[in-house]
């Protein structure tokens, strides 16, 4: 998908404050990602159903993107998210029965 220079490109950076995010006790481990993850969904969701085109961007560096967007040092980049009209039509859902992976390549049932 790409997106034309003539139209408005709305970026969305996501960021979490570490220290707001939940702490699983067993081990310790946070769950920034698992958090910010949920939202990006929904934002991704919600675009698509407004009739919008979406990326979810990981790939920069995240001292870029907290200079250029004025965020905090308390607060991480986790992704960004571009949201506008495509200039392409959408692809048709029929295509993943070709091109998605098999089902028995990423399920384990009852055991791995």
């Amino acid at each position: 998908m790409s997106f034309p220079n003539s139209l408005n490109l709305s970026v969305f950076p996501m960021r979490c404050h570490h220290s707001d995010v939940f702490v699983r006790p067993f081990d310790k481990k946070d769950m920034v990602s698992v958090d910010a993850t949920i939202v990006a969904d929904h934002i991704v969701l919600e675009a698509e159903d407004l009739g919008l085109s979406s990326c979810w961007l990981t790939y920069f560096d995240p001292e870029i993107i907290r200079n250029e967007f004025n965020i905090p040092s308390n607060l991480e980049p986790i992704a960004i998210i571009a949201v506008g009209y495509a200039d392409t039509e959408k692809a048709s859902p029929d295509r993943h029965s070709k091109d998605r992976k098999a089902l028995e390549s990423l399920v384990c049932y009852e055991t791995f």
